[in-house]
């Protein structure tokens, strides 16, 4: 006879902790006396009370024992995050030692796996909390959300870059997981028998831990396999001097998401792509996004769309890098109405000059003709059109203009220009070539070359204080969501005690006397 159904209590809202000092508790009146005024506890305060938690609080079943309240949990986490601990290791050892924490929590004691869950739970909720704040800043008139500068950078993920794996050792592993046995392996006291050999370090010790192994491994040989897919198409498109064995494409095990590349300190380990949208008329952040890809090529339009997510609105102008300037970015921001400043890319300009030819920028365009011309002055009609593949699966459609093979052979330049001269002079041109040019013809102004300037001072600071200030020189974290949910952290507490500031200062202006008039 099976066993009656258990019964689950019902409860009409998730029931919280009560923490162990209130305002009136004579330990907290302590640490509120001695705490300063303006500080950073303080603020945080202020910044959670103004957000709308409810999606939070609804995050709980509201079964099972009594939760830690969320608002303190996500004051201690920004807390935390602002001082440069992004980890919630440290946070458990501040609830003991840190007064600042002590007063910020009400002397709650959550335990460490409480602290990870809580990192865990609040991730997918970041996008939320982060639009309210920039919509009560744009509401506020502290930021008009119009113009932005774009970057990237690098941080290292936090598996091990010196235990990567290539298919070979992959599948030896697995093939040793499938092989252990399912129970417990005996107690280090009992003697193994004399024939047995020993198992290898890597190998887990009990049945639980060689099961979560599997789960990860079965994981990595998925990215593995996509690895060596993308390994196959781009090596046939490269010179037999320049193509890798498919030996060398590795796995992280432990960070299978993770892109394998070098940082901006040259070393090749797993990582993760930020990027980093800031605004040029004040110090909030419009936007960000973590992706796992080694190039910034193509993220131009994912970005700001996350942008247009949290402010209602895509900005108006954004400078960026040249990188961010290809001919589907350029159409991708005119499709909508989005000026792009930025560099255009020098193989735009410099196509044929790596092989030795006149590069393509000696090359006229004649709009009336439809066609090159060379620096002789020969045409180049329209010979074929093809396309051709970019990030992301993208396709750009490119035309290809030949000039007449008995004009390359009778040309005293023919040495210079091209080494088939019995097949004509080549020039590509993609469809979105008049962006490219009207691109250049902007950013050689002194209007443009003053704007892109303006990109630095707002896209490295950002990345400066990310680094520097808050920890993130390398995640602390597995796998893409927690790295995106320590980056959201990052950039709540910033744009929430920006808002705070903005608003102190313009009632500091307010209560000014103002000078008598007449």
């Amino acid at each position: 006879m099976l066993p009656p159904p258990r019964r689950r209590h019902k409860a009409a809202c998730p029931r919280w902790r009560t923490p162990p000092g209130d305002t009136d508790h004579p330990r907290w009146q302590v640490l509120d006396r001695d705490l300063p005024a303006d500080h950073l506890a303080r603020r945080i305060e202020r910044l959670v009370a103004t957000l709308d938690l409810r999606l939070l609080q609804a995050s709980y079943a509201g079964l099972g024992s009594a939760a830690w309240p969320p608002a303190l949990l996500l004051q201690l986490a920004l807390y935390e995050v602002h001082t440069g601990r992004p980890s919630p290791a440290p946070w458990a050892r501040d609830l003991r030692e840190s007064s600042p924490v002590q007063w910020l929590v009400r002397g709650a004691r959550p335990a460490r796996r409480c602290l990870y869950a809580f990192r865990d739970r609040v991730g997918p909720l970041l996008d939320d909390l982060n639009r309210q704040v920039l919509a009560q800043a744009q509401a506020e008139g502290h930021t008009a959300a119009q113009r932005a500068a774009l970057d990237g950078t690098f941080v290292a993920a936090y598996g091990s870059r010196h235990r990567l794996l290539n298919r070979q050792v992959l599948d030896k592993r697995r093939q040793q997981l499938a092989a252990a046995p399912a129970a417990a392996a005996p107690p280090a006291a009992a003697a193994a028998p004399p024939a047995a050999a020993a198992p290898p370090a890597w190998l887990a010790r009990t049945a639980a831990g060689r099961q979560r192994q599997a789960d990860v491994y079965a994981q990595a040989d998925a990215r593995l396999t996509a690895l060596e897919r993308q390994h196959g198409r781009t090596q046939k498109r490269k010179a037999k001097r320049r193509r890798r064995p498919a030996e060398r494409v590795v796995v992280c095990p432990s960070e299978p998401e993770a892109a394998l590349g070098r940082d901006k300190t040259k070393v090749f380990r797993p990582l993760y792509n930020v990027q980093w949208v800031g605004d040029l008329d004040s110090l909030f952040v419009l936007g960000y996004g973590v992706y796992a890809c080694v190039s910034d090529a193509g993220l131009l339009g994912p970005v700001l769309q996350r942008v247009a997510e949290w402010t209602g609105q895509l900005p108006r102008e954004v400078v960026a890098d040249g990188i961010y300037a290809s001919a589907l970015d350029l159409a991708w921001c005119h499709d909508h109405q989005v000026v792009l400043d930025a560099p255009v890319p020098a193989a735009a300009t410099s196509a044929g000059a790596s092989r030795g030819q006149i590069p393509k920028g000696q090359f006229s365009w004649s709009e009336a003709e439809q066609a090159y011309r060379c620096p002789e002055g020969h045409p180049l009609p329209l010979d074929r059109v093809g396309k051709e593949k970019r990030q992301g699966g993208q396709e750009l459609v490119v035309l290809q203009y030949r000039c007449a093979p008995a004009h390359c052979l009778g040309c005293p330049r023919q040495a210079a220009c091209t080494r088939s001269p019995h097949k004509g002079r080549t020039v590509k041109r993609c469809e979105h070539e008049p962006l490219v040019e009207a691109l250049r013809e902007r950013m050689a102004t002194a209007e443009g070359k003053a704007l892109y300037r303006r990109r630095q001072e707002v896209a490295e600071r950002g990345f400066a204080d990310l680094k520097s200030h808050r920890g993130l020189q390398r995640f602390r974290s597995y796998g893409q969501a927690r790295a995106g949910a320590q980056v959201g952290l990052v950039v709540l507490a910033h744009n929430g005690l920006q808002l705070l500031r903005a608003g102190d200062q313009r009632a500091c202006q307010a209560a000014k006397p103002r000078p008598p008039t007449g």
